[in-house]
């Protein structure tokens, strides 16, 4: 679908567009995040958590930005995840104790301290921002912790864990 959406555009105005490539690959990116987004947002609609919803979203998208993490081999299995993780998250901050919290709490800020930001070799960013963001990524974790937003805790818990997925997917190749 994107690809005849790129190709359609390119063809009203072949002088001024970019390839049928890269605009191929930026469609599939603002579709996948809109129906992400969507999809989240009803589901939490559905099942009164709207606000805690938007919320993870949010969270998520900045935190990942920040850190980097694994990228599925298909944009379903990322568009599943995505809205598993941000769809779930409201509904299990209220069914994790708190000891528990504080322990993933834990697990989350020892990752990002050793091994954040991880991005895989696709992501331009260069190396000299890395330290700066970790720290970022660092603070954002503790606000998460000191705000007491337990959605925000279960999503930077999740996020740090799939730096772990990239750097044992890193290995296999």
């Amino acid at each position: 679908m994107t690809y005849k959406i790129a190709r359609y555009i390119k063809n009203i105005n072949p002088e001024q567009t970019n390839s049928i490539e890269v605009m191929n690959y930026a469609l599939t990116i603002i579709i996948n995040s809109f129906i992400i987004i969507f999809t989240s947002l009803c589901f939490g609609f559905i099942f009164e958590a709207f606000y805690s919803t938007v919320i993870a979203l949010l969270g998520f998208a900045s935190f990942r930005l920040l850190t980097g993490g694994y990228h599925f081999q298909s944009s379903l299995a990322c568009n599943f995840s995505s809205i598993l993780l941000c769809s779930l998250a409201p509904h299990l901050a209220q069914l994790i104790p708190n000891y528990i919290l504080i322990f993933m709490n834990f697990i989350s800020l020892f990752l990002l301290i050793l091994i954040a930001p991880r991005f895989d070799r696709n992501t331009f960013i260069s190396k000299k921002h890395y330290l700066k963001l970790k720290l970022i990524a660092i603070l954002f974790a503790l606000l998460t912790i000191w705000t007491n937003s337990t959605t925000l805790e279960i999503v930077v818990f999740v996020q740090t864990l799939s730096l772990l997925l990239l750097e044992r997917s890193a290995k296999h190749e």
